[in-house]
């Protein structure tokens, strides 16, 4: 329950502080210069759906990429604990030919 606790009261907070500064920004763009504030809203949802779309091709793109890590870990250590054996039976001289 506390991991959940702790996991749910950062996210929470982050992303209260956002909605808060978005908000503070859009009220203080309309106070400086409702024109511009304007037309940087009428693009927003442009930058949204192109976010969203790099958002899902970096998590496909990463997918494969972390198991190949994880393939190439796997083989890292099994090469590691073989040398182990390779010299706990005094087999250095004959694996470095």
């Amino acid at each position: 329950v506390n991991k959940v606790h702790d996991g749910t009261g950062d996210k929470l907070g982050s992303a209260l502080q956002f909605i808060a500064s978005f908000i503070a920004g859009l009220i203080l763009g309309f106070i400086k210069g409702w024109k511009l504030t304007l037309v940087i809203l009428s693009v927003s949802p442009m930058i949204v759906v192109s976010a969203a779309i790099v958002t899902r091709i970096t998590a496909t793109l990463t997918s494969p990429e972390l198991k190949s890590y994880a393939k190439a870990g796997a083989i890292a250590e099994e090469v590691l604990s073989s040398i182990r054996t390779v010299f706990s039976y005094n087999g250095a001289a004959y694996e470095s030919k």
